[in-house]
């Protein structure tokens, strides 16, 4: 009798790895405006942004700016993203590539 393996979990399906994160994220979006919120996680592919539920589409081209602060100094970094997943609490935003 042949069994089927179990569902691959997404978590399985990722190609790096997520690190917990809890800085300061603003997102750009052409129709929506202005979205703040908070990064839940991130990685080397991506960032997964705390909204409140406020989220652009899926595949939605968006900028971002990331807020770190350290105990010298305040940085910010922007970088352009893809709206990959939208959840109740938030939105998974995977960074473009340069070409």
């Amino acid at each position: 009798m042949l069994r089927a393996s179990p569902k691959p979990n997404r978590m399985d399906d990722r190609r790096h790895s997520r690190r917990p994160a809890g800085f300061v994220v603003t997102i750009y979006d052409r129709r929506l405006g202005t979205i703040r919120g908070r990064a839940r996680n991130v990685s080397a592919g991506g960032i997964f942004v705390e909204t409140s539920g406020i989220a652009p589409p899926i595949n939605t081209p968006v900028e971002i700016e990331l807020t770190r602060a350290t105990h010298a100094s305040t940085r910010r970094e922007r970088l352009e993203c893809v709206v990959a997943h939208c959840a109740d609490e938030g939105v998974g935003l995977m960074f473009a590539l340069a070409s």
